[in-house]
């Protein structure tokens, strides 16, 4: 139910006149509960369309699994990859392998994420297209307004003259060739390496000062036959978080 809010995408693309710009199938039933859109229990009915959505688009036939996946003619063929994250209507920032599938790729992209999804990603060292295109939708809470601004921002694409859309694309090309580089370099696989450390002895932490229940000790005694986390996490530095981490994974030799 978290991905309702793209029923509501295609349609605004069909409103606002966008599907003859766009690269989009559809699907009307989803292929996990076979169930149509149409026979839906909206968690958010703002969200749910006013109109037939399959009488506009071909059907879809790639699977939920083919997420990470890219087709190099996809990448040829458009100016921008619209990034639907699994995530919109949520106050987290929680970002998959969508978003970093046009960053590995070196193409640009507009992001429907949670608000705040952006600059997120900025933190990581990315680059995004401010500038280029009006990112400002990444700083509306409201997930209807939000939506709306990003379709906005499609809709400005659309109305550059051939002079603007070259220079345009050529800078948003550039900042796509950094984020490329920055995604296969060994900062930010040692940034999210260490990440993923810290989140460990967190995590660890937490169950030792919050939870004395069967499942905690089953846990510890899992961590401590899995190698790659054990190795993951006495490799961290800090001194505090490397003591409690040593401590619960020694406790079960």
């Amino acid at each position: 139910g978290t991905r309702e809010y793209r029923i509501k995408f295609i349609e605004l693309l069909v409103t606002n006149k966008l599907t003859n710009y766009c690269q989009t199938t559809f699907n009307p039933v989803d292929p996990e509960s076979n169930i149509s859109y149409n026979n839906h229990v909206w968690g958010n009915d703002k969200f749910r369309p006013e109109i037939n959505l399959e009488n506009y688009f071909n059907q879809s036939s790639v699977p939920s699994s083919a997420s990470a996946e890219f087709y190099k003619d996809d990448y040829n063929s458009t100016d921008f990859e619209v990034v639907l994250e699994t995530l919109f209507d949520d106050p987290r920032n929680h970002l998959t392998e969508k978003v970093l599938r046009p960053i590995a790729c070196g193409h640009p992209f507009i992001l429907c994420a949670t608000a705040h999804s952006l600059k997120y990603l900025r933190n990581y060292g990315f680059k995004t297209f401010d500038g280029i295109i009006n990112e400002e939708y990444d700083n509306i809470e409201d997930p209807i307004k939000r939506l709306n601004a990003i379709v906005d921002c499609m809709k400005e694409i659309t109305l550059w003259d051939p002079d603007t859309r070259y220079k345009k694309l050529l800078q948003a090309q550039e900042i796509a060739n950094y984020n490329k580089k920055h995604f296969f370099s060994d900062n930010f696989i040692n940034s999210v390496t260490n990440e993923l450390r810290q989140n460990i002895a967190i995590g660890i932490n937490e169950l030792i000062t919050t939870n004395t229940s069967s499942n905690f000790f089953n846990f510890r005694k899992y961590l401590v036959h899995y190698p790659l986390i054990k190795k993951l996490a006495y490799q961290i530095e800090d001194g505090n978080s490397a003591e409690i981490v040593k401590r619960a994974l020694s406790y079960y030799k």
